[in-house]
C-alpha cells in the first residue's frame, strides 16, 4: 500500500507541474515553465525508476511516452528564453529514440530543433530539421488538404508556416556562400528551392500575413537571383 501510495504521489506531482508549465508558457512566463517541466520529467524519471524496481515494464513504457513529451515541451520553453543549447538537448534526445508511438512529440522536436538551428545560423540543418517534418507530414496533409474542418485548416496554416521558415533557411545557406563561379549553381538550386517553397505557402495558405510574408520573400529572391546573373557576367 506504501508503494501505491508514493507511485499516486509521484504521478500527481507530475501532473500538478506539468500542468503549471503548461500555464506559465501560455502567460509568457517562460523562464518558469522551464523550471516546471524539469520538475515534471524529474517526477515522471523517478516514477519510471520505481516502475522498473517493481517489474512493471508496460507502466515504464508509458511513462516513457509521457517523458517525451514533457522534454519536448521544455525545448520550446528553453528556445523562448534563448538557451538553444538545452532545448537541442532535449530535442536530440527525442529524436534519438525515434519511437512511432510518439508521433507528435517527434513532429515537435523536429520543428523545435530547427528553430533553434535557425538562431544560431545553421541554415543547412535546419533545412534539413523542416524537411524532416515536412516529410513526415505530407501524407497526412495530402488527406486533409480538402477537409473543412478547424483540424485540417490549423494543419494547413502549420505546413505553410513550415514551408515559409524553410525558406528562409534555405535563403540563409545561399547568403552564407561567397557569389563566385563555382557556387553559382548550387546557389541558383537554393533559391529555387525556396521559391516553390513560398509559392506552395501562397497557393495553399489563408493566412493573409503569411501570404504577404512569403510575396515579399518571393520578391527579394527574384532580386538576389538577379545579382547572381549580373555578377557572373
Amino acid at each position: 500500500m506504501a508503494g501505491e501510495a508514493g507511485a499516486w504521489r509521484r504521478r500527481g506531482a507530475m501532473e500538478a507541474h506539468a500542468a503549471l508549465a503548461a500555464l506559465a508558457m501560455t502567460d509568457g512566463r517562460a523562464h518558469e515553465a522551464v523550471l516546471r517541466y524539469t520538475e515534471a520529467v524529474e517526477a515522471t524519471q523517478q516514477e519510471i525508476a520505481a516502475c522498473g524496481s517493481e517489474g512493471s515494464p508496460e507502466g515504464a513504457d508509458e511513462l516513457g511516452y509521457t517523458v517525451r513529451t514533457l522534454r519536448c515541451h521544455r525545448a520550446a520553453a528553453l528556445l523562448a528564453v534563448a538557451d538553444y543549447d538545452g532545448a537541442l538537448q532535449d530535442c536530440d534526445a527525442v529524436l534519438r529514440e525515434r519511437v512511432a508511438a510518439n508521433a507528435d512529440a517527434l513532429l515537435v522536436a523536429f520543428i523545435t530543433r530547427a528553430q533553434c538551428r535557425t538562431a544560431l545560423g545553421e541554415w543547412g540543418r535546419a533545412t534539413e530539421d523542416f524537411t524532416a517534418y515536412l516529410d513526415a507530414t505530407r501524407q497526412a496533409d495530402a488527406e486533409s488538404s480538402l477537409d473543412p474542418s478547424p483540424e485540417a485548416a490549423a494543419r494547413r496554416r502549420q505546413r505553410a508556416q513550415v514551408l515559409l521558415k524553410r525558406s528562409e533557411a534555405l535563403v540563409g545557406t545561399a547568403l552564407a556562400l561567397p557569389v563566385s563561379d563555382a557556387n553559382r549553381s548550387e546557389l541558383q538550386s537554393l533559391y529555387t528551392a525556396a521559391l516553390m517553397d513560398l509559392e506552395h505557402c501562397e497557393a495553399t495558405c489563408t493566412d493573409l500575413d503569411m501570404v504577404a510574408a512569403a510575396a515579399e520573400m518571393r520578391k527579394s529572391i527574384r532580386g538576389d537571383e538577379s545579382d547572381i546573373v549580373r555578377k557572373g557576367r
